[in-house]
């Protein structure tokens, strides 16, 4: 990863878009014409759609709000020039379990092929 996830003020663990679509073994683009960018799983059929500024993404064409642990809605962010994304949106969109270790303070997907 050549940029660092973070925390957001809401409590959020925030990813780079890219590098977690990339470690999935997925495809992602960026269409500057409309902003958005997306994560295609070919595997599942999926199409994630994620626009910066807004708390909403979009699973092949359906809007799902994006929302932290505690139920708030979270927008995607620009940073340093990455587009970061909730982690939990990643495991609701793609249906991936994940967890969260106190402990050690880091967050963990679980992928079963």
């Amino acid at each position: 990863m050549d940029t660092a996830a973070f925390v957001s003020d809401i409590g959020a663990v925030m990813i780079p878009l890219r590098f977690v679509g990339y470690a999935l073994g997925q495809e992602v683009t960026w269409r500057s014409d409309t902003a958005t960018a997306a994560i295609l799983d070919t595997r599942r059929r999926r199409l994630v759609q994620f626009v910066p500024g807004q708390n909403t993404m979009y699973v092949n064409g359906v809007a799902k709000p994006i929302l932290t642990a505690l139920g708030q809605q979270i927008a995607v962010e620009i940073r340093d020039g990455r587009i970061f994304i909730p982690m939990r949106a990643v495991g609701q969109a793609f249906e991936l379990p994940f967890r969260w270790d106190e402990e050690t303070q880091t967050a963990n997907f679980y992928v079963v092929d």
